[in-house]
């Protein structure tokens, strides 16, 4: 029995690198949930449409967007999950 096709949605995320070396602008919500839940402060939020984008500084910005990008970024589960679920919160308010 041959295996089931398995298809996979990509999608586009813009990623903004600002003229600080420590900050860094996402629209991906799981991504900024990572940063946040890595320790990096969360200094702004804008709305574009349906879109926001969040925006980061920490020191260890370079190093976080590393392990994400790597996929050996390494922060507790429920930190993570909390961090989305807040992130979600400020989404709506926006």
């Amino acid at each position: 029995m041959p295996s089931p096709i398995l298809r996979r949605r990509v999608y586009t995320v813009e990623t903004t690198e600002l003229e600080q070396g420590s900050s860094y602008a996402t629209t991906d919500l799981y991504q900024a949930a990572y940063f946040f839940s890595a320790g990096a402060k969360l200094t702004q939020t804008a709305r574009q449409g349906r879109r926001v984008t969040f925006v980061f500084d920490a020191p260890t910005m370079l190093e976080l967007r590393k392990g994400w990008d790597n996929g050996s970024g390494d922060v507790v589960a429920k930190a993570y999950v909390d961090a989305l679920l807040h992130l979600k919160q400020v989404a709506r308010q926006r």
